[in-house]
Parts: C-alpha cells; sequence; structure tokens
C-alpha cells in the first residue's frame, strides 16, 4: 500500500454509494459507499480489490441522481469484510 505524503485537495467526509463494474466481478455492477471525496479523488470501500492502477467508471447514487466519474485506483488497502480504494479523478 502506498500513500501519498500531501494531498492537493482537501477532502470531506461522506456516505454515498457507489456502482461500479469490475471484469474480475463478472461485468456485473459491483456495490460500495465512498467515505471522503475532494477535487482530485475519493476513497471507496468496496466487497473486493478493483486492481491498483486500472481505470474506473463510477457511479455514485446522489440525492439529485446518478453522477458518474472517471478515475484511477492509485492505492488499496484491505479491511475486514471491504478493500478501501483511493481513486483519482481524470
Amino acid at each position: 500500500m502506498e500513500w501519498p505524503c500531501q494531498r492537493r485537495y482537501a477532502r470531506f467526509p461522506v456516505l454515498v454509494v457507489v456502482r461500479t463494474r469490475a471484469p474480475q466481478f463478472g461485468g456485473t455492477d459491483v456495490k460500495g459507499v465512498v467515505r471522503n471525496l475532494g477535487a482530485g479523488g475519493l476513497m471507496a470501500e468496496f466487497p473486493g480489490e478493483l486492481g491498483r492502477g486500472r481505470a474506473v467508471d463510477l457511479t455514485l447514487e446522489t440525492r439529485a441522481g446518478p453522477l458518474t466519474l472517471d478515475g484511477r485506483v492509485v492505492w488499496t488497502a484491505a479491511g475486514e469484510g471491504h478493500v478501501r480504494h483511493g481513486v483519482a479523478f481524470g
């Protein structure tokens, strides 16, 4: 696991449902939870690892409707029953 030394953007705690598709999950929707969010990226928990360095298309389920974002997994950390993913936008 690799942590950045310093963030360029502030992160804010949130609790938002997120969905993505990943080949290792059979190409089906994988549901997770975004725990923090900022202008440069987010941290989300999924039931399994999406893969460090992998490009991801994320759909956040917001009160205003779905929000689709593109990003890249820059770090992962396994927890109990989930894997945290640091995703950088762009």
